[in-house]
């Protein structure tokens, strides 16, 4: 073997040595970045399960808060409606009781006005029937016997 064959050959195992090398220097350069990227990634994702766990949270306590209110308000709506139906129903019962109260006063305003044309009826009757027995009297007489005159002794 000549010494250009060893030369050649000592150059191309160093050249695989440092091949070989510089791959395992990447590979540990490597795993140390995704050992870093590895920490970083479990960090970051504790960080955004507390954010999320926080924001979940807040969300939670902000619909709480709105159910509350709205309940709040139905129950506030649910008493004004109550008390303006109960209102509506005394107005309304008042306004019949004085709708009644002012038919009962008509009625017998004209119950009273039929009495009264009703009694001048029977007065006019009654004097018509009056004067009826006197004309009869009256025709009575003229076609009756003649009188007599009695005469003084």
């Amino acid at each position: 073997m000549s010494p250009e064959v060893i030369a050649t050959l000592t150059s191309g195992a160093m050249l695989l040595v440092s091949i070989i090398g510089g791959f395992g220097w990447m590979v540990r350069r490597i795993d140390a970045v995704d050992a870093r990227a590895e920490t970083r990634t479990v960090l970051l994702e504790e960080k955004v399960t507390r954010r999320m766990d926080a924001l979940e949270a807040r969300t939670e306590q902000r619909f709480a808060e709105s159910e509350q209110r709205t309940e709040q308000r139905l129950t506030e709506f649910e008493q004004r409606t109550e008390q303006r139906l109960t209102e509506s129903e005394q107005r309304t019962a008042q306004r019949f009781a004085e709708l009644g109260q002012r038919t009962e006063q008509r009625l017998t305003e004209v119950d009273d006005r039929l009495t009264q044309v009703e009694r001048r009826l029977v007065e006019r009757i009654d004097g018509i029937a009056q004067e009826l027995v006197e004309v009869k009297i009256a025709i009575a007489r003229l076609e009756g016997p003649t009188p007599r005159f009695i005469t003084a002794r």
